[in-house]
This record gives C-alpha cells, sequence and structure tokens, in this order.
C-alpha cells in the first residue's frame, strides 16, 4: 500500500510538473480537468492480449481524453463490465496539453466490449471498445539483449525493435514495448525501425508502444528516419513515441499502407533546404492520425506537419486526423491533402489545435474529393508568409467546414481569411473568424453557388461577406484571446448562433456536450465556433 501510494504521488506530481511546462511553452489558457466529467476522446489500441507481458496483465491499453481527475486512486476502469488489472499512468498526454493519458492493462478474465471511465463515482462516455485478441508481448530496452530476450517477460528484453520485428514468431496480434532512454539505432533501410514485408490485420494489428509514462526518445542522428512502412499492407499501430527527426523523415507510410493507427507521439526537428516532407506522410485507407504533437518542421519550403497524397495511383481514403497539436511549421501548411488521380475522399479533420504556421493552416487541394469534413479546429497565426486558415483548391472538392475557430488566419494579408480557390461544392458555417484589420474574410474564384455560407461570425475587418446569408458581424467575445483562450464568455453572439451539422457532432474541442442546454435561455442549439459555452 505505501509503494502505490508513492507511486501514485510521483505521478501526479510529473503531471502537474509536464503539464505546466507545456502550457507555459505554448502560451494557451485551456479549462481546468478537476470536477468535470470524464470524457473518452480516443485511444491508443483498440485490441490486444489480456494475458502475457508484465505480470501476466496483457498488453498496455492508453485512453485518452478528459476530467480523469489527478489520481489513480480516484480512477477506475471497466471493460465490458470488470475493472482493469493494473493502473500504469496517469498524466498529461503527448499531444494536446489539455488532453489526459490512463494508461492500464487489462488482465486476464477481460472480455471484449465498451470501455468506461469512473472519476469517483462520475461515469464517461461509452462508445469506445476494446477486442480482446491472442498475441505476446515483447519488450525491447537499451539494457537488453536479442539473444537473451524472452517474449512476455518484463526482467528478460531484447534490445533492438528491428530484431524483434523481424522474428519469424512475431506477427498480428503481438506488441513491442520499448523502455525508457535515448534510441538511435539503425534498423532496416536505414530507419530506427522500418515497417516491412509483414502485415498485420484491422481487428488483429501488430502494435509498437512505448512504455506508459516513459520517455523513449528516439533519436534519429545518423539513421534515415524514425518509422519507415515499406512494402506491407499495413495492420501497424505506433503509439507513444518523441521523435526527433535531425531532418530525416519521421513517420513514412508507404505504398498504400492500410489500417494505420498513428497515436500520442511527439514528433519534431525535421529542417532541411529541399522541400517536398512532412512529419507524417504517405498514402492509404484506414487511418487514425490522433493526438500527435508535431513542431518544428521545415525550412524553406513545403514541409508541412500531416500530408496525405494517392502516389501510387490507388488513392487514400477513410482517414481520421484529429486531436493533433501542430505549431513552428516553417515553410509548408499544417494539414495538406494533395495529389494526382484517382481522387483523395472520405477524409475527417477535426479537434486539431493548429497554430504559427508559416502558409495554411489547412489545405484540401488537387484531386481531393467527396466526404471532407473538417470541424471543431482551432487555428490561428497561420498565413505568416502567405496563406490562409483554410484553403480549397480541386475541382471535384466536396467540403464541409464547421464549427471552427479561425483566429488571425492570415498574419501577412496575402490571401483570404478562408480562400475558396476551386471546388465542387463548398459549405462554411458555424465558425468563427477573427481576423486582423485589412485581412479579407473570404474569397473564392468560383461561382459563389458552389461555396455557400451561412450562420458564421466575422470580425476585425469590416463588414460580413455578402455572400454569408445568416452573418453576425460582431466580436466573438473570446474569454482571452491574448493568451489563446478561445472558449466563449456570457456575452458572447455566438452562443446559440449555429446550425445542426450535416453530421453528428456530440463533444466540442474539449470534449463538452455539444449542443448544450443553456439555464438562462433554455435554448439547445449549437454554438459557433470549435467551442461550446459552459460557463452555467
Amino acid at each position: 500500500m505505501l509503494s502505490r501510494f508513492y507511486l501514485h504521488a510521483r505521478q501526479h506530481v510529473l503531471y502537474l510538473c509536464r503539464l505546466l511546462v507545456a502550457l507555459l511553452c505554448i502560451g494557451v489558457t485551456l479549462p481546468a480537468f478537476s470536477g468535470k466529467q470524464p470524457v473518452i476522446l480516443y485511444t491508443d489500441i483498440v485490441s490486444g492480449p489480456v494475458t502475457g507481458g508484465e505480470n501476466g496483465a496483457g498488453t498496455y491499453l492508453s485512453l485518452f481524453g478528459t476530467g480523469f481527475g489527478d489520481s489513480l486512486d480516484d480512477v477506475k476502469v471497466l471493460i465490458n463490465g470488470r475493472e482493469a488489472a493494473s493502473y500504469k499512468y496517469l498524466g498529461s498526454s503527448k499531444g494536446r496539453p489539455d488532453i489526459q493519458q490512463l494508461s492500464v492493462q487489462p488482465g486476464n478474465g477481460i472480455t471484449s466490449g465498451k470501455i468506461a471511465v469512473y472519476v469517483k463515482g462520475q461515469a464517461s462516455n461509452t462508445n469506445h471498445t476494446f477486442t480482446v485478441t491472442k498475441g505476446d508481448v515483447y519488450f525491447v530496452s537499451l539494457d537488453g539483449d536479442n539473444e537473451s530476450g524472452r517474449k512476455n517477460n518484463i526482467n528478460r528484453p531484447f534490445r533492438t525493435a528491428q530484431h524483434v520485428f523481424n522474428r519469424q514468431d512475431f506477427g498480428p496480434g503481438d506488441t513491442i514495448v520499448l523502455r525508457a532512454g535515448e534510441w538511435d539505432d539503425l534498423g532496416d533501410y536505414e530507419a530506427f525501425l522500418t515497417v516491412h514485408h509483414k502485415t498485420g490485420k484491422r481487428a488483429n494489428p501488430m502494435s509498437i508502444l512505448a512504455y506508459p509514462g516513459e520517455d523513449v526518445f528516439i533519436n534519429t542522428k545518423g539513421i534515415r528516419g524514425g518509422f519507415n512502412f515499406y512494402k506491407t499492407w499495413g495492420g501497424i499501430v505506433i503509439a507513444g513515441f518523441r521523435v526527433n527527426s535531425n531532418g530525416n523523415d519521421l513517420v513514412q507510410l508507404q505504398y498504400q499502407t492500410h489500417n494505420i493507427r498513428v497515436i500520442n507521439n511527439e514528433l519534431f526537428g525535421l529542417w532541411k533546404k529541399s522541400g517536398g516532407s512532412a512529419a507524417i506522410s504517405g498514402n492509404g485507407a484506414h487511418w487514425s492520425l490522433l493526438g500527435n504533437h508535431i513542431h518544428d518542421i521545415g525550412y524553406s519550403k513545403l514541409f508541412h506537419g500531416i500530408y496525405i497524397d494517392n502516389d501510387n495511383g490507388l488513392g487514400s481514403k477513410y482517414i481520421d486526423i484529429a486531436y493533433n497539436h501542430i505549431h513552428e511549421i516553417k515553410g509548408g501548411r499544417a494539414i495538406q491533402l494533395f495529389w494526382k488521380k484517382p481522387e483523395i475522399s472520405d477524409i475527417r479533420i477535426h479537434d486539431n489545435l493548429i497554430y504559427n504556421i508559416d502558409r495554411d493552416g489547412i489545405v484540401v487541394s488537387d484531386n481531393t474529393g467527396s466526404g471532407i469534413y473538417v470541424y471543431n479546429n482551432i487555428v490561428y497565426n497561420t498565413g505568416r508568409e502567405v496563406g490562409s486558415g483554410i484553403r480549397v483548391y480541386s475541382d471535384i472538392a466536396k467540403v464541409h467546414i464547421f464549427n471552427n475557430t479561425f483566429h488571425n488566419p492570415t498574419i501577412s494579408r496575402k490571401q483570404a481569411a478562408i480562400y475558396v480557390e476551386n471546388a465542387a461544392e463548398v459549405s462554411f458555417y458555424n465558425n468563427i473568424v477573427s481576423t486582423l484589420d485589412q485581412q479579407d474574410y473570404f474569397a473564392t474564384d468560383v461561382d459563389p453557388a458552389i461555396s455557400r455560407l451561412s450562420h458564421n461570425l466575422w470580425h476585425g475587418s469590416g463588414p460580413s461577406p455578402a455572400s454569408d446569408r445568416f452573418p453576425i458581424n460582431s466580436a466573438p467575445m473570446f474569454v482571452d484571446a491574448a493568451t489563446n483562450n478561445f472558449c466563449l464568455n456570457q456575452k458572447s453572439p455566438a452562443i446559440d448562433a449555429g446550425l445542426k451539422p450535416i453530421i453528428a457532432i456530440k463533444e466540442d474541442f474539449y470534449g463538452n456536450m455539444r449542443p448544450l442546454k443553456k439555464k438562462s435561455s433554455g435554448k439547445n442549439s449549437y454554438d459557433l465556433g470549435a467551442c461550446e459555452y459552459t460557463g452555467e
């Protein structure tokens, strides 16, 4: 009991320190965690073994959300109604600074089903699930040994991740867990770890995880890159790492990699003089790029945070880009969809925090087609050299842009805050666009009927665009824009001023219920922008 007390106390202090440093670094004022109903936003893995591994309790499952409290003593995790066997970590995630990480081992006896978090008796949402599969856990440590390492034995770790991945007995359902330290191993194809000539399954992937709460730092100095996918169909999870590019590729997904989850990684240091690279780049289908912290990317041109293409001509689709924290991108964009035919389609870009970008915050470009949804994003201080908060230029694009907050989205004033250069259909509603003086709010080179504007708030550069059918031309009344807190205060005209979105949105940027009934008005309408007012 005493050792558990010290463990929880240490984790609590570590969590508070990391959160304070993160907030000081980015200058963001965020809502407090305490007293809020727990909300699970996403998980790193969705399936895995419940036996083997550390103390026979199976793989490590990390939940990411808000309202998880500040002590493991107050938290209970249930999977299909049964409590997890072991609690490993509670603290800040590597992604957005307002999102927490809660890591457990499921344990023998757990069956497939819904996940629930209870904090002091308050229950979370239950729309996330965990599926029990067969598999083994392989620990990898800087003081391990590839000859004497044994699977499912934390005290007999292997030395290199590439060695474990290449083993004949490593396959679908298995997990590699790396321990703390600074890693610079040279794996196959001159990357730290190349995933190649093996394929996991969508329901039974191969997972490469950092041990929960430990700093697993991959410093790619002297090697080609971090994680390289080459000639594999996919079925892979990469989660929990801190990767310094040193000018090399960070996560490169080549040749139609499918069923990929890149979750809760810090990716930085991609500085090159040539153009055309990104922290996460590639093509495929059924990707989840969630909760990554991408920063200090670029040099002179065309360096991006996340770049989706269709390089081999098969198209990219069914991709979820969400809850990422992307900033300090020099010469490029935060998120870009772009390539040749066939089209990129069915992409959701939501709940991302994007700022300090030299070019556009989000670009939906060449051969991006239907099913593109952009919502619940906070985008500010973009277009430092040239660019917009969001730019659309694809003659087949069908894009729905709603409930975003754009603040100073074209600092250079060389492009409109919102720019629809070419499209087949664009709907733009429930957004807040707050600009500097003499910034154009909205520009389009297409028939106004193609870019349909309605129920947006415009402020900072004169009258609203004439094409907005029901605009609000007023200050948004943020809590404190000077500290980048873009929540609404109680007098904001954006409260209850929105339309019902085309797709169901049950939560806002911070995980608050959306729409939220207001006590003072009794209304239950959507607020404009990324944040639902919760002050009552």
